[in-house]
C-alpha cells in the first residue's frame, strides 16, 4: 500500500493551531496517512523576517517524496476537515497529475495572471482559458506524487521572494506560472476538497470535505476568521475542548486574548469561552 502523507505549515503562535493540528491527525489516522507539522522556519531560514518566507517551506514536501512517500497532500493551516471526509488520495487517482481546485472557474483571475507574467517577464506565454475564465488554482490544498518532484526543482527561492513583494497571492502565482509554463499536468480538485467562500452558501460549507478558511473566512470582516474556525470545529466535533487537556486551558485561553488584542477585536468572541 502506498505511503501517504498530510503536510502543514503552523509557524507562529495562532491560538487556531493546536486544534487545525489535532483535526489533521484525526483525519490522517481515519484514512491511513502520516502527518508532519512545519513549526519552524527550515528552508526559508536564510530569508526570516521577509515577508512571505513561510510560503517557502512547502519545498519540504520534495524530502518526503524523495524519500518513503508516495504522495503527499499540502493543507493550509486555515482548513478544518470533516470528521467523516472522504479519502483525498481516492478522490485523485492519476498519480502523473497535480491535483488543486481551479478558483478560475468561479474568480476573475485575469489580472492575478497579467501581473504575474509581466513579473516574471513573459507576457508572451500562452495562459489556458475559456473566454473568461482563465485556469487558476489554488494552493491551499494540493496533492503532489513522486512523478512531480521535476516540479520542485524548477522553484527558484530569489523568484518566488521577488514576486511576494510584487503580486498579491505571489506563491499561488507563483506556483500556477511554473505549471503552465513547463507544462506540467494538473488536474481539478473536487471544490468540496478546498470549500472557500468565494463558491457561496455559507451555511452549506460544512458539508464539504475540507472548509477552507481563506482571506476573510466566510466572515465578510478580516481578523474574524480565527473566531469562525472555533465555532465550526465546535460543530463538527461537539467535544472541542478536549482536543487540549485541561492542564492547557489557561494557557490557551491567555493565548486567545493576547491573539485578538493584537488584532484590536473584542474579548466577547464566543471562542473564548469555549475554554
Amino acid at each position: 500500500m502506498a505511503k501517504t502523507l498530510l503536510f502543514s505549515i503552523m509557524i507562529g503562535d495562532n491560538p487556531t493551531y493546536p486544534y487545525v493540528a489535532e483535526n489533521l491527525r484525526y483525519y490522517a489516522a481515519r484514512i491511513g496517512s502520516d502527518v508532519v507539522l512545519c513549526t519552524e522556519l527550515d528552508y526559508a531560514k536564510e530569508f526570516e523576517g521577509i515577508y512571505g518566507c513561510y510560503g517557502l517551506e512547502r519545498l519540504q514536501i520534495a524530502q518526503y517524496l524523495r524519500g518513503e512517500y508516495e504522495r503527499v497532500v499540502c493543507v493550509d493551516s486555515d482548513i478544518l476537515i470533516q470528521p467523516d471526509a472522504a479519502n483525498i488520495f481516492d478522490a485523485c487517482p492519476d498519480t502523473d497529475a497535480i491535483y488543486a481546485f481551479n478558483e478560475g472557474v468561479v474568480q476573475d483571475r485575469r489580472a492575478v495572471v497579467a501581473d504575474t507574467l509581466q513579473v516574471m517577464g513573459d507576457a508572451a506565454l500562452s495562459w489556458p482559458h475559456k473566454g473568461k475564465k482563465w485556469q487558476y488554482y489554488n494552493v491551499g490544498v494540493v496533492v503532489f506524487s513522486k512523478a512531480h518532484l521535476p516540479f520542485f526543482d524548477l522553484v527558484e527561492k530569489d523568484a518566488m521572494l521577488t514576486m511576494s513583494a510584487k503580486v498579491d497571492m505571489f506563491e499561488q502565482c507563483y506556483f500556477n506560472y511554473l505549471w503552465v509554463k513547463h507544462g506540467i499536468k494538473t488536474a481539478d480538485l473536487n471544490f468540496k476538497f478546498n470549500r472557500m467562500d468565494m463558491l457561496g452558501g455559507h451555511f452549506r460549507k460544512l458539508n464539504s470535505h475540507f472548509i477552507h478558511y481563506a482571506g476573510a473566512g466566510f466572515t465578510g470582516r478580516y481578523g474574524r476568521r480565527e473566531a469562525m474556525i472555533m465555532d465550526d470545529l465546535k460543530s463538527l466535533f461537539p467535544e472541542t475542548c478536549a482536543l487540549i487537556g485541561n492542564s492547557e486551558t489557561r494557557t490557551t485561553r491567555h493565548k486567545w486574548r493576547r491573539f485578538l488584542y493584537g488584532i484590536k477585536f473584542p474579548f466577547s468572541v464566543p471562542c473564548v469561552n469555549y475554554f
